[in-house]
């Protein structure tokens, strides 16, 4: 019997090994990851170019982390070694990238209305490659459209934790502790890298300076035989000898003047101040339905008869500005009387209208966002504007309603006026300036002296060595530092005319040393009421002529009236802040124009200079207590004691007497007006009017003179000056003259 072969089928024939499943898995992302990289640099053809845009739809402004996500799955797959992964964890990878994007896409603004609609909404967004993608929205949309903003945010961060706790099979702890350990990671890089820095730079001023002792030696070989050829033949001159002895004498007195001012200003070290000291910007304006208040704004005024056609909007972090040109033929007039109506219409309150916009055929009506967003001084120094400066002395400002980062040049424009309300923003104001002058200057160009009466602010700055003196809170301390400042302004124009320059930075040009100071006064209007006239003649003198020699100043007030804020020094001061203010008149006394009065406060102000024609509203830089203290820790912990000069404050031979003739009063006026004053026990300067029938200026000189020698005492605001000397001892006197 003959036996049939049968064919035995091998269903395995095309069986893969799970490993070399694995590593096809891996070759075929890795590839996938190469051409992702390639492609963000286009350098992967046609190809890159279309991998890009459909990874920029799926993903949002988060594609470029995609391939680093695979990364890590292909590193997953890598350290499972001869385990397969099982389903949880692919499960939890999925998650994990879901719940990644669709926390980015938490960044655009919530689907609202009907479900299609706010679906197409949602899908219009993914399309044009903003935040998360359409990987974002399969998460997100679900989740925000039934629960919100914050019922979303916090199933998509439970999600997230989750997924990562599976993905790498930890405890929570174990993730707590990862995260401090990060923090504490990059916290030392942070460190190591400003030390790096600060070597770097030593190093190189080192070398520079070695250069430069090098070819000066060269320089003084070569002409050594030269002056030695000649040294022979004239050290038996007479003449020469002289001329020598005299030369050596002027060369010693410059050498110690120079050393004297060397050991006041130059301190020859640098400050790099790190930028993680400073806070990063989170909050982002909320306008509103812009939609909805474009279509009331435009219904408003054809209420009243303005036709209008609505332009661009503008969310700024205060305001929203809302463009329109009106139709031929109407007023500007028309538009500005209904701000009331818009106001009432939008209820929103108070609401701006610049008419027109400067530059532009638009009319602008400005109206508070629903939330609002500080601009950190953080956002500003790293700016490309703030990097692109032409000059170390700019004033960084904050933001305009178009999100433009504004500042203006201190050397430009030199002095600057900032007054508003209790709480709108002065001395965070001040605060951001100084802070910001720190990242620009050194203490060798850079120097401060604050003044500070309300006692509470400035203090802080102690310590730094930025300061010339300690902050100052006594009124008789303010007068003797204004006073030494007009002392050391004369001083500098001597120095420059000798040198034949015309201002401070054309002497710098020349490789000379004469850093920049700005006199800060947070609170005019208190110096204002116990030394009014002698504080505004300081000021005046000061910012009538200190432009050039480098010497700046900022004043600050809370109570914007003519009695503060004199017409002098308005007129002397063209650079102004405007914060919030209760009413137009305080507006009109600080910019010479209302709109000061509309302003919401927290920082939202307006600016006006030479350079703009019309107030500029922005939001003003934010720096939080917080930041001044990190800032000011640096100084101390990166420096060495500070020695700061007394002599400004103790007012020794530094008065504004000494410096003008002018004000050098006659011995026999002063002794008339001793008699005076002692016998009558009365000292005012209107006293001395009437009595000894001479001007005000010269009582006010005079009644100086007599506090100086003891007569009467300092003053004390509005009330009358004490006389010291009793009446019996001027009696006395006479009679043991007679």
């Amino acid at each position: 019997m003959r036996l049939k072969k049968t064919r035995v089928r091998n269903d395995n024939q095309f069986e893969i090994d799970v490993e070399a499943k694995k590593g096809l898995v891996i070759v075929i992302l890795l590839a996938f990851i190469i051409l992702s990289f390639l492609s963000f640099f286009h350098l992967a053809g046609r190809f890159g170019f279309g991998l890009e845009k459909i990874l920029a739809k799926f993903f949002g402004v988060g594609y470029f982390v995609f391939p680093f996500l695979l990364a890590g799955i292909v590193y997953l797959l890598v350290s499972a070694r001869k385990k397969a992964l099982k389903v949880i964890h692919y499960l939890a990878m999925t998650f994990f990238i879901l719940s990644f994007y669709a926390l980015i896409q938490l960044t655009q603004p919530l689907p609202f209305g009907p479900l299609w609609k706010s679906l197409k909404q949602a899908f219009a967004i993914a399309s044009a490659g903003k935040g998360g993608g359409y990987i974002g929205i399969i998460l997100n949309y679900p989740l925000v459209y039934f629960l919100g903003f914050w019922g979303g945010l916090t199933m998509l961060a439970t999600i997230f934790i989750g997924s990562t706790l599976l993905i790498f099979n930890i405890s929570l702890d174990d993730l707590l502790r990862g995260i401090v350990f990060l923090k504490i990671f990059f916290k030392r890089i942070a460190i190591l890298s400003a030390r790096l820095r600060n070597k770097i730079y030593n190093y190189l001023q080192q070398k520079k300076y070695s250069k430069y002792k090098d070819k000066k030696q060269i320089d003084q070989d070569d002409n050594q035989r030269d002056e030695c050829r000649d040294e022979y033949n004239k050290e038996n001159d007479p003449h020469f000898i002289q001329s020598e002895i005299n030369n050596s004498e002027e060369d010693l007195k410059g050498e110690q003047d120079k050393i004297k001012f060397n050991k006041k200003y130059f301190l020859k070290q640098k400050i790099d101040l790190p930028i993680d000291l400073l806070q990063k910007s989170k909050e982002k304006p909320t306008s509103g339905d812009i939609i909805n208040n474009a279509h009331i704004i435009k219904k408003t005024l054809k209420n009243f008869g303005i036709e209008v056609e609505m332009g661009q909007t503008s969310v700024g972090p205060s305001v929203t500005q809302y463009t329109l040109k009106p139709a031929e033929g109407i007023k500007l007039s028309q538009i500005i009387t209904l701000n009331n109506d818009i106001s009432l219409s939008l209820a929103a309150h108070p609401i701006r209208i610049e008419a027109p916009i400067p530059g532009k055929s638009l009319v602008g009506i400005e109206v508070p966002n629903k939330s609002v967003a500080k601009v950190h001084i953080r956002d500003i120094i790293t700016s490309k504007e703030f990097k692109n400066r032409l000059s170390n002395l700019m004033i960084s400002l904050g933001e305009d309603v178009s999100g433009k980062i504004w500042m203006t040049d201190f050397a430009k424009n030199p002095h600057l006026l900032i007054a508003g309300s209790t709480g709108s923003g002065k001395t965070i104001c001040i605060n951001s300036i100084i802070i910001n002058l720190f990242y620009q200057n050194s203490p060798d160009n850079l120097r401060f002296i604050m003044v500070d009466p309300k006692r509470i602010e400035l203090p802080v700055y102690n310590g730094i060595p930025y300061l010339l003196c300690p902050v100052i809170t006594d009124v008789k301390k303010t007068i003797n530092a204004l006073k030494w400042a007009v002392s050391e302004m004369e001083k500098r124009f001597d120095i420059l005319s000798k040198n034949k320059n015309r201002d401070i930075f054309s002497y710098r040009a020349s490789g000379n040393i004469m850093p920049s100071i700005i006199i800060i006064i947070d609170e005019l209007a208190d110096l204002m009421a116990a030394a009014g006239h002698e504080i505004e003649a300081l000021i005046i003198r000061l910012v009538q002529m200190s432009r050039a020699v480098g010497i700046y100043l900022i004043i600050a007030t809370q109570r914007p009236s003519v009695n503060v804020i004199t017409g002098l020094i308005k007129a002397n001061i063209t650079s102004r802040i405007a914060f919030s203010v209760a009413s137009l008149m305080d507006s009109r006394t600080i910019l010479d124009c209302g709109g000061a009065e509309k302003l919401i406060g927290r920082g939202d102000m307006l600016f006006i200079s030479t350079e703009v024609s019309k107030p500029k509203r922005l939001q003003g830089a934010f720096i939080s207590e917080n930041e001044i203290k990190k800032v000011v820790n640096y100084l101390k912990d990166n420096y060495d004691e500070v020695e700061y000069d007394e002599e400004i404050v103790e007012g020794h031979g530094n008065g504004i007497d000494n410096l003008n003739n002018d004000f050098e009063e006659d011995e026999g006026l002063v002794n008339e007006a001793r008699e005076i004053v002692v016998m009558s026990q009365q000292a005012s300067i209107s006293f001395l009017q009437r009595r000894m029938r001479i001007g005000y200026n010269k009582a006010a000189r005079i009644i100086e003179t007599l506090e100086n020698l003891g007569v009467v005492g300092p003053a004390d605001g509005a009330k009358q000056r004490q006389v010291l000397i009793p009446k019996e001892t001027l009696e006395n006197i006479e009679n043991n003259n007679n």
